[in-house]
């Protein structure tokens, strides 16, 4: 099946903002809140190779918020303005004032890679016949968040017409050129 190659799949992550994802932390477990983001992380430089883990976010102000990190074993805290610059290993980057948080919430956050999403995308997307012998398929992307199943199955979807009209594309053009060529 097309749907499943993973240049499809790739370019349906384009579809997607998947650079950064949030999370509610709450005492019993912890929920990610796509596609809602709870405050906006900006970021101006990232490497190949960056920090990946959970980063934990509280408010502290209105003008404040604080984070927690781990660099090896040790949890390194900051205190940072919004709007001021973050340094971790392999990222810099910005979180904006937010315009409503809940100042009791604990968030994290954390930079995704594109090889983890294309692995999200991918995991639970099945594709199967309607009927035996049919040009139907049913297509079906499970996922903890709804939401996200939802958009990933979107993009998906999108990205296979996008690719197919250009498959149909060449092959029109290619057969005309053939009976141009034929012709002289």
């Amino acid at each position: 099946w097309v749907f499943k190659s993973r240049q499809v799949i790739l370019n349906a992550l384009d579809h997607l903002d998947w650079k950064v994802s949030y999370y509610l932390e709450g005492k019993v477990r912890t929920t990610e809140t796509y596609p809602s983001k709870p405050f906006p992380v900006v970021i101006l430089k990232q490497d190949s190779v960056f920090y990946t883990r959970p980063i934990h976010f509280e408010p502290v102000s209105n003008k404040q918020y604080k984070i927690t990190y781990n660099d090896g074993d040790q949890p390194l805290v900051k205190t940072v303005s919004y709007g001021s610059i973050v340094e971790l290993p392999g990222v810099h980057f910005i979180i904006n004032k937010p315009e409503s948080i809940n100042s009791s919430s604990v968030y994290s956050f954390k930079f995704n890679t594109r090889e983890g999403w294309y692995e999200r995308m991918i995991g639970g997307f099945n594709i199967a016949e309607s009927a035996k012998l049919s040009t139907v398929a049913n297509l079906q992307k499970t996922d903890p968040n709804a939401d996200f199943a939802a958009d990933a199955l979107n993009a998906i979807i999108k990205e296979y017409l996008a690719q197919d009209l250009l498959n149909k594309t060449k092959s029109a053009t290619q057969i005309i050129e053939f009976i141009d060529n034929c012709s002289q």
